[in-house]
């Protein structure tokens, strides 16, 4: 694939690719990142199935999680970027980044759409359409969740 070919040709790619604690950083950042973001999104989908603080502080529990949202969602993009970066043929080959790039922009626009309005909702949304969000919300980023975790497993050498 060109795309491919030249991204390897590039300086970026071959100062990555031959630095093998850039990528173990990278690693690291990623799992930091997943984790900030993961946490929030957790919380979040805890409060809309019901647990935790009282629903009618749902709007103010939401706010306060959405810059740790983003913030961790953008770590997330960076580091796995750099990772992609690290080996981008074997990568690119690798039917479960192919999985997990397909679910990853429904579960953002879920995330930031859907999910934000029924979070954000004043009166707060009936607690079955609350539910309902929280839970795919939750099968969305589980599905990520378990396609990048699948990348290593499935690299194709």
């Amino acid at each position: 694939m060109p795309l491919i070919q030249w991204i390897e040709s590039t300086w970026l790619d071959t100062a990555i690719r031959h630095s093998v604690a850039t990528i173990r950083i990278a690693e690291i950042i990623h799992l930091l990142g997943l984790t900030l973001f993961g946490g929030t999104v957790f919380i979040l989908n805890l409060t809309l199935f019901g647990f935790g603080p009282p629903r009618r502080a749902l709007a103010r529990i939401a706010g306060e999680l959405m810059p740790w949202t983003v913030a961790g969602f953008l770590v997330m993009a960076v580091s796995g970027s750099v990772l992609f970066l690290s080996s981008p043929d074997r990568f690119y080959e690798n039917p479960a980044l192919r999985v997990k790039l397909a679910i990853l922009p429904l579960a953002l626009i879920f995330q930031f759409t859907i999910h934000r309005k029924i979070a954000f909702a004043d009166p707060p949304a009936a607690p079955g359409r609350a539910a309902l969000a929280a839970c795919l919300s939750s099968v969305l980023w589980i599905g990520v969740g378990f396609a990048g975790k699948a990348i290593g497993p499935y690299a194709v050498q």
